[in-house]
């Protein structure tokens, strides 16, 4: 008996397929989503890297002004905390690779196809697990930098066209 007629015969073999096709095309879609946090993080530390050197290449904040120091101190320590948390962001993170391929043809090169794709699927289930909890956590930073950022320019926006010209 060969290990494709051990597959077909196990009575949930076109289910486990199923269930590991679609847990590869998940983990598949968890790292485009990723990468596609990565690539936003990138554009909008360029975006508010720029936009604390057009600030700073401006008129400092008037020290004879309080109002000025205010928003303008706040502003710059709101873009400079957002750089913080895109760096976070875009600091690389061990994501799992499951299955492993060494272990799997180390350990399942001469066994049943029901042994290797239980093995296959558990492991998936831990590579699910360990990138989902990294790219919530990578989805959090980069959505505080966004806000961060937002509130940033707006203060400094603010500061240069209201207070500046106002004092």
């Amino acid at each position: 008996m060969n290990d494709s007629s051990l597959q077909d015969d196990h009575p949930y073999a076109e289910t486990r397929e199923y269930i590991t096709d679609i847990a590869f095309r998940r983990l598949e879609l968890l790292e485009e989503a990723s990468t596609a946090i990565d690539q936003k993080a990138g554009v909008l530390m360029g975006f508010v890297s720029v936009v604390i050197a057009l600030g700073l290449s401006r008129a400092m904040p008037s020290s004879s002004v309080p109002l000025d120091l205010l928003f303008g101190y706040l502003a710059f320590g709101l873009l400079f905390a957002s750089l913080g948390f895109l760096i976070a962001c875009l600091t690389p993170c061990v994501r799992r690779l499951d299955p492993d391929v060494k272990k799997l043809l180390e350990a399942f090169w001469d066994r049943s196809m029901n042994s290797a794709r239980e093995n296959v699927a558990a492991s998936l289930k831990t590579a699910w697990l360990t990138n989902t909890k990294a790219h919530r956590t990578k989805t959090v930073w980069f959505t505080c930098a966004l806000w961060l950022s937002a509130v940033g320019i707006t203060v400094l926006g603010f500061d240069i066209l209201v207070v500046r010209l106002l004092a």
